[in-house]
C-alpha cells in the first residue's frame, strides 16, 4: 500500500498516475499501442473506393 505525506501530494501523484494509465501507456487490447482517443478515431483518414 502506498502512503503519502499530505493530501496535496496524494492528489498530485495519483493524478499523474491516472493520466499515464488512461492516456499514455500501451495497452494489450489495442495491440500494445498507445490508447486512441475519440478524436484520433475521427481524424483517421478514410479510404474511398471510387469507380472510374
Amino acid at each position: 500500500m502506498k502512503s503519502y505525506c499530505s493530501q496535496i501530494e496524494a492528489h498530485t501523484k495519483l493524478n499523474a498516475f491516472f493520466r499515464f494509465y488512461n492516456e499514455r501507456r500501451p495497452h494489450s487490447a489495442s495491440g500494445n499501442e498507445h490508447p486512441r482517443t475519440a478524436l484520433d478515431v475521427y481524424r483517421k483518414p478514410i479510404r474511398l473506393a471510387i469507380n472510374q
